[in-house]
C-alpha cells in the first residue's frame, strides 16, 4: 500500500473516530456525566489533529512532482 493511499484511508478512519467521540460527548453532556464529556472531547481533538497531519501527508504525496 502506498503512502498516499494509507494517508487517504487514515483520514477517513480518524474522521470516523471523531464522529463517534463527539456523539459520546453529546450523550455525556445531556446525561451530566462530566468525565465522559472530557474524555470524548480529548479523543476527538487528538483524532482531528491526526486527521490534519494525515491530510498534509496525503496532499504532499498527491501533488509531488
Amino acid at each position: 500500500m502506498g503512502k498516499k493511499r494509507a494517508a487517504f484511508l487514515s483520514i477517513f478512519l480518524f474522521l470516523a473516530v471523531n464522529i463517534v467521540s463527539l456523539s459520546n460527548a453529546i450523550e455525556g453532556y445531556y446525561g451530566h456525566e462530566d468525565g465522559r464529556v472530557y474524555t470524548a472531547v480529548a479523543v476527538a481533538l487528538v483524532s482531528i489533529i491526526l486527521a490534519t497531519v494525515a491530510f498534509l501527508i496525503w496532499k504532499k504525496a498527491e501533488y509531488k512532482k
